[in-house]
């Protein structure tokens, strides 16, 4: 039970230091650390587990991006992140026998990957809102998309590590050494 709190916390801060940090140096790229840490905990834990901290992003994600336009208007409906990070989630657990192994490599890669995915998923919902539509893709996006999904990936790396040791100290996470790989 206190390994879940304590990455719950973890979420909590990461939320709140996201909002202190800017764009990754060079690539245009925003650092969001509360997917980082999602997705630690969708690679790690069972799946009911997953989407009880689909829930907690989710609503932590919306708190701080589902904004009025200029005419009052929401371009995101409150909540809408939680299935987002619940479908994602359950991609991530998907590989958790890989983890279990203690080969989570891929998982860091992949945190990228879907990272970069929920930028681009929120630039589409926020597009199709707009009116007029408009359906643009310059090379800022991309960048964004790109830089942010690479800094998730590079920030995995040490995020992983941190919680798994963390988890395995406290007996949460037992890797299974005599499955072959």
């Amino acid at each position: 039970m206190i390994y879940y709190l304590s990455l719950a916390a973890s979420m909590f801060l990461a939320v709140v230091a996201q909002h202190y940090t800017g764009q990754m140096p060079g690539l245009g790229g925003h650092i969001y650390l509360l997917p980082v840490v999602f997705f630690f905990a969708a690679a790690a834990l069972p799946l009911p587990s997953v989407f009880v901290f689909a829930v907690i992003a989710g609503l932590m994600w919306d708190s701080g991006t589902v904004h009025p336009d200029e005419n009052g208007k929401y371009e995101a409906a409150f909540g809408w992140s939680v299935a987002l990070y619940g479908a994602l989630g359950a991609v991530m657990n998907g590989l958790r026998a890989q983890y279990l192994r203690g080969r989570w490599e891929m998982h860091c890669l992949l945190t990228g990957v879907l990272t970069g995915t929920i930028v681009l998923i929120q630039y589409l919902v926020i597009t199709f809102r707009r009116e007029p539509f408009a359906f643009e893709w310059p090379r800022e996006v991309w960048q964004r998309i790109g830089g942010t999904g690479l800094a998730a990936a590079l920030l995995a790396i040490p995020a992983f590590s941190v919680f798994t040791w963390l988890g395995r100290r406290l007996g949460v996470i037992k890797f299974d050494t005599m499955r072959p790989d």
